[in-house]
C-alpha cells in the first residue's frame, strides 16, 4: 500500500501550486467571503430603501365589482339592482418634514453600509489568515512525516545491526527487544503523523476549494514596523473590527435621532382621486373626486412609550461607545500577544536549529562508540528518539514563525490578497449601483428640509481608557 506522502508525490504536477495561487482561488471563491459581499450589497440596497422615503409613494386600485341590492317597502320591492360596475381610485403620499426622523434613518443606513464594508473586509482578512495557516500547515506535516519516515528508516538500519551483532553473539536479547520497541512506536508515529497530514489537506480544501497538490515553499511575508507601538497605532487606523465598532457607535447615534423624531410632528402632502359609479348595475351615472391636503400629524400622549423609546437609544449609544472602547483593547492585544508570540518563535528557532545539529552529531558518534562497544543499543536509541524530538520541533517552530506572522499582519488590520497575488485585486464594493432614480423627484429637496431637525444630541459615559505602557515587547530578528 502507498503512504499518503508517496500517493501526493506520484500525483504532482511538474510546476508547484504558489501560496499567492492558493489566495488567488479562495479570494475569488470562497462562500464566506462572497457571502459577506452579498450583506454588503444588501446593505446598499438599506441605503436606498431609506433615500426612496423621501421622495413620494402612489398606489392605485381597481376593481370590478358585482353588486346586489333590493329595498322593500310595506312589503314590497321597491328597487332592485345588480349588476357589475368598475371602481378606480389613485392616492399620494409625499412627507415634507418630519424632524430629522427620516434623515436619521438615511444616516443609519449610510453607518450599517459602511460597518459592512469593515466586516467584509474582516472575512477576507480570516479567510486570508485560514488559508495561510492552512498552507502551513500541509507544508508542516509533509514535512513531519518525512521526518517519521527517515526515523522509521534509521531504527530498521539500527535492528539490522542489532540482528547481526546478535547472531555474533556481540549484543543481547534485550538489544533486540529494545530495538523492535522503538520501530513499533516509529510506525504508530508515522501512522499518526500521516493521519494529521490528511487533516490538514481537508483543511486547506475547506478553505481553497480544492486539495493541495505540490505545494511551493512559503514566500516572504510584508515586513512589521520597529516597535508593538507602532504596530498598534497601525492597527487603530486600519483594523476592520475598529472600524465597524465606529460606524456602530454612528448607527446607534442616528437611533437616538430617529426617536425624538418620533416624538415630533410629522408635516405630510396627501393627494388622491377617484372614480366610482352612483348605481350598481351601471357605469352611467358616475362621479369622479379628487382632493389635497397638508396634514400635521403630533403625537400628544404615548403613556411614555417613545419617551421610553429615546432613553433606550441613549443606552445603545453608550452601549456602542463602551463596546468601540474594548475592541479597541481586544485589537491592542491580539497586536500584542501575537507581537510577543512571534519574537519568542523567532529567539527559539536557532535553539531547535542547533539542537538538532547537537543531536546528528551525538547520533553519529553514539553509533561509532556502539561498534567500538563503548555504548549500548539503548543509548543509540535514546539518541535517535532525541533527534527525532529536535526536528519535530524545529518543523513546528518554522511553521509557527510563519502563521504568527500572518497573524499579526491580521490583526493590524495589513493582511491584503494582493500582497500575495499580485493579479488579484481587491474588491470594490462601489461596483455595487443600484438603481439612481430612488426617491426621485422630491428626494433631495426633501432631504434638505428634514436635515434641519435632524437631532443626535449624546453625551456618552465616561469611558475608562486601557493603559498599555510596559516594557519588554522587544521583536527578535527574522531567523529565517
Amino acid at each position: 500500500m502507498l503512504s499518503i506522502t508517496a500517493m501526493i508525490a506520484a500525483a504532482r504536477p511538474a510546476l508547484a501550486e504558489t501560496l499567492g495561487e492558493a489566495i488567488a482561488d479562495a479570494y475569488r471563491h470562497n462562500p464566506g467571503v462572497e457571502a459577506s459581499r452579498a450583506g454588503t450589497r444588501a446593505a446598499k440596497e438599506r441605503v436606498q430603501q431609506a433615500r426612496a422615503q423621501f421622495g413620494p409613494s402612489i398606489s392605485a386600485d381597481a376593481s370590478y365589482v358585482y353588486g346586489w341590492r333590493r329595498v322593500t317597502q310595506n312589503g314590497l320591492t321597491a328597487l332592485k339592482q345588480a349588476g357589475f360596475t368598475p371602481q378606480l381610485s389613485a392616492s399620494i403620499d409625499q412627507p415634507l418634514f418630519t424632524f430629522g426622523r427620516l434623515t436619521a434613518q438615511r444616516r443609519i443606513a449610510d453607518a450599517g453600509y459602511s460597518a459592512s464594508i469593515a466586516d467584509m473586509h474582516s472575512a477576507e482578512q480570516d479567510m486570508l489568515a485560514n488559508v495561510v495557516i492552512a498552507y502551513a500547515a500541509v507544508l508542516r506535516d509533509e514535512k513531519l512525516v518525512e521526518i517519521a519516515r527517515a526515523n522509521l528508516s534509521q531504527l530498521t538500519e539500527q535492528l539490522d545491526q542489532i540482528n547481526a551483532r546478535y547472531s555474533a553473539r556481540y549484543a543481547t536479547e534485550t538489544d533486540l527487544q529494545q530495538t523492535r520497541n522503538r520501530i513499533f512506536s516509529g510506525q504508530a508515529q508515522l501512522e499518526l503523523a500521516q493521519g494529521s497530514l490528511l487533516a490538514s489537506r481537508n483543511g486547506f480544501r475547506n478553505v481553497v476549494g480544492h486539495y493541495p497538490d505540490a505545494l511551493a515553499r512559503l514566500p516572504q511575508l510584508p515586513p512589521l514596523p520597529p516597535t508593538v507601538e507602532d504596530a498598534q497605532a497601525l492597527g487603530a487606523m486600519s483594523s476592520p473590527l475598529l472600524e465597524s465598532a465606529r460606524f456602530d457607535l454612528a448607527a446607534a447615534q442616528g437611533r437616538i435621532a430617529q426617536a425624538r423624531g418620533n416624538a415630533r410632528p410629522y408635516i405630510g402632502l396627501q393627494a388622491s382621486v377617484a372614480r366610482s359609479p352612483l348605481t350598481i348595475e351601471s357605469d352611467d351615472p358616475h362621479e369622479a373626486t379628487a382632493q389635497v391636503q397638508v396634514g400635521l400629524t403630533v403625537p400628544l400622549y404615548s403613556a411614555g412609550l417613545l419617551s421610553a423609546r429615546i432613553r433606550e437609544a441613549r443606552q445603545l449609544a453608550d452601549a456602542a461607545s463602551q463596546q468601540l472602547e474594548q475592541t479597541s483593547r481586544d485589537v491592542r492585544e491580539n497586536i500584542a500577544s501575537y507581537w510577543d508570540q512571534l519574537a519568542a518563535a523567532r529567539r527559539a528557532l536557532p535553539a531547535y536549529n542547533r539542537a538538532v545539529t547537537a543531536a546528528q552529531g551525538a547520533l553519529d558518534g553514539a553509533r561509532q562508540q556502539q561498534l567500538a562497544g563503548q555504548v549500548t543499543s539503548l543509548d543509540v536509541l535514546d539518541t535517535a528518539r532525541d533527534l527525532l524530538v529536535s526536528r519535530q520541533a524545529q518543523a513546528q517552530s518554522e511553521a509557527q514563525i510563519y502563521v504568527q506572522h500572518a497573524l499579526l499582519l491580521g490583526a493590524m488590520g495589513q493582511l491584503r490578497a494582493d500582497a500575495f497575488a499580485t493579479d488579484t485585486p481587491p474588491f470594490d464594493p462601489s461596483v455595487y449601483r443600484p438603481a439612481s432614480w430612488t426617491g426621485l423627484p422630491s428626494a433631495p429637496l426633501i432631504q434638505a428640509i428634514d436635515a434641519a431637525g435632524y437631532d443626535q444630541r449624546f453625551t456618552p459615559a465616561p469611558v475608562s481608557v486601557e493603559s498599555d505602557a510596559e516594557p519588554g515587547h522587544d521583536m527578535a530578528p527574522d531567523a529565517q
